[in-house]
């Protein structure tokens, strides 16, 4: 019986200095290696989190649909819950001012002098620290032109703006670390190949491809209720759940294009990454 409860009372002291010595052994082996997502070929490393103060958001709409006004709702609801300032956010979209916490001088309406001066005014706020992210939704279509950059996004009455318009309006020379695009409208993979040009880190991503229609709801509303931060691996996860529901929606057959724009719902979901130099 003595032998017996030596055992016992021996045994959890052993425990415990194979526990200390297994976590000392694992601080002296510094931090762990870091996880990698790989999609299409691409390897995603996880970023540290980024600070949502260094975010400068800029949503283009052009479409008085309700959709799309609600989708420009979402996607600064989703902002702010995240913790990047009001004075941050600019909106040039129709329907109104989508939350009234978004100064005055940040929204307008989505026309070309609206746009440039926007863009002027989101250059200002920029330095080498910052993360830019740039949300397209509403209406979009292909130019005839045969380029990558095939894809316009309508503005108001009747006006339009091309990919690499856009992308010399904002993208060429942004001094960001770090710039996302998300779009939602038809073709909209034009812009995430136009601005895979920018000299920083880039995260795009967008419902569909360059060749091919879509329909926003499904993938705005799952992406902007799913987001949890603004580094590679947050911004692949809410993507992944969107074009879930992207898909989810194309076999249900609830689609307002038809049946050969159900088909392209989720399938088509383009996505791009690049980490900035030094992450």
């Amino acid at each position: 019986m003595r032998k017996m409860t030596t055992r016992a009372t021996t045994r959890p002291v052993c425990l415990i200095v194979v526990a200390l010595s297994s976590l000392l052994a694992g601080c002296a082996a510094g931090p762990p290696v870091t996880p990698v997502v790989r999609h299409d070929g691409q390897t995603l490393y996880a970023q540290a989190p980024v600070d949502p103060g260094t975010v400068h958001a800029w949503i283009i709409n052009g479409d008085r649909a309700r959709h799309h006004v609600a989708n420009v709702r979402r996607a600064t609801e989703s902002l702010l819950r995240l913790g990047v300032p009001s004075s941050q956010i600019f909106v040039a979209s129709e329907g109104g001012k989508p939350h009234r916490s978004i100064p005055a001088s940040n929204y307008g309406v989505s026309d070309r002098r609206r746009l440039e001066h926007q863009s002027r005014m989101l250059r200002e706020q920029v330095d080498s620290t910052s993360t830019v992210l740039i949300y397209l939704t509403g209406h979009g279509s292909r130019t005839r032109r045969g380029a990558s950059a095939n894809t316009t996004l309508e503005l108001r009455k009747s006006h339009e703006i091309e990919a690499d318009e856009l992308f010399t309006l904002v993208g060429w020379g942004l001094p960001a670390r770090h710039v996302i695009l998300v779009c939602d409208a038809c073709y909209g993979g034009g812009f995430v190949q136009t601005f895979e040009q920018v000299h920083t880190g880039y995260t795009g991503l967008c419902a569909t491809d360059t060749r091919h229609r879509t329909y926003c709801q499904p993938f705005a509303g799952r992406f902007w209720g799913n987001l949890s931060g603004f580094d590679g691996t947050a911004l692949r996860a809410s993507f992944d759940h969107a074009a879930l529901g992207c898909d989810t929606y194309r076999r249900r057959g609830r689609c307002k294009h038809g049946r050969s724009g159900c088909r392209t719902y989720g399938t088509r979901a383009t996505f791009r990454h690049r980490d900035a130099v030094g992450t």
